[in-house]
């Protein structure tokens, strides 16, 4: 999320390249949210990380839209892969904006949630 608005993925090279335009030079926050089944009983709760970017000029953003794979990812980027090269900055859970909060599924799992994690 990034000015209010929810980024999900891009219908196309064009929205990939408006959603990274946005991203540059700019943090946001990337939301996961978790339910666990368990014997009826369901646990839940979100993972909120911030991501900073560098700011990119056009080209830069354009190598990331054509060589970033980004139509199946949300944001247009993937942190792990070329993304990489402009992240200035993660505050929290890495594996959140890979795509997985680990920590909060282990948490919800073995019942471990942190008071006010979950909704």
């Amino acid at each position: 999320m990034i000015e209010e608005q929810i980024i999900a993925k891009p219908i196309d090279l064009d929205d990939a390249r408006r959603m990274l335009s946005l991203l540059s030079g700019n943090w946001h926050e990337v939301l996961t949210g978790v339910a666990v089944v368990r014997d009826s009983e369901i646990r839940s709760g979100i993972q909120s990380t911030r991501v900073k970017f560098a700011p990119m000029s056009e080209a830069e953003i354009n190598f990331l839209a054509e060589r970033g794979d980004p139509l199946d990812k949300a944001g247009a980027y993937a942190v792990q892969a070329q993304a990489a090269l402009f992240i200035e900055g993660i505050e929290g859970d890495y594996w959140n904006v890979v795509g997985l909060p680990v920590s909060l599924v282990y948490r919800l799992v073995t019942g471990k949630v942190a008071e006010g994690l979950t909704q």
